[in-house]
């Protein structure tokens, strides 16, 4: 179960930060090309695939020793950012998938067709989903964590509060630059 558990993970991982990479090399022409589109759907199912791997196998492993399970802040700390790693991928295909194509990566045309928020949620969810993914592998990898659940995760909010103000400072620069290079 342990092995089926580690290689979800890393399929997670690793698919989760493909994913990022093709967005950002994707949008470096500001728009999502329907091959490209089907790309990063294709990497979602797979994201999908592994985190049901993962939940299966982590009931299995759960089973096998629910008492020292309950008392662990590591176990506790990583099924929170399980959950918010489903949450999170349910707003990205839900509401980001279906209208990819529509952002425009420009500042003045997506306010224009009224995408700007997508533009913004995109980038923030984005961040959320590598951010997360990477922290319940590290979780994943270390023995136990030194402080408890509570702090952990009040640490956590607090790095993907800075993150997404920090993705969204982005995502601001590259509709600039967008913005610009279109005006000529």
């Amino acid at each position: 179960m342990l092995i089926l558990h580690a290689i979800a993970a890393a399929i997670a991982l690793g698919g989760t930060l493909l994913s990022d990479v093709f967005f950002f090399n994707f949008a470096r022409n500001y728009t999502i090309s329907n091959a490209e589109d089907r790309v990063l759907r294709i990497l979602s199912s797979t994201l999908w695939f592994a985190l049901v791997g993962i939940i299966i196998s982590g009931i299995g492993l759960y089973l096998s020793a629910p008492d020292v399970y309950n008392d662990s802040a590591k176990f506790i700390a990583k099924m929170i950012l399980v959950v918010v790693v489903i949450l999170n991928g349910i707003v990205l295909n839900v509401l980001v998938a279906p209208r990819l194509k529509m952002i425009a990566f420009d500042k003045e045309l997506d306010q224009k067709n009224d995408v700007a928020w997508l533009r913004q949620l995109a980038f923030a969810s984005g961040f959320v989903s590598l951010s997360t993914w990477l922290i319940i592998f590290i979780l994943g990898s270390v023995a136990r964590i030194p402080v408890s659940a509570g702090i952990f995760l009040l640490g956590y909010v607090i790095f993907e509060v800075m993150g997404i103000i920090g993705s969204q400072i982005f995502a601001h620069f590259i509709a600039r630059r967008h913005t610009r290079e279109r005006k000529g």
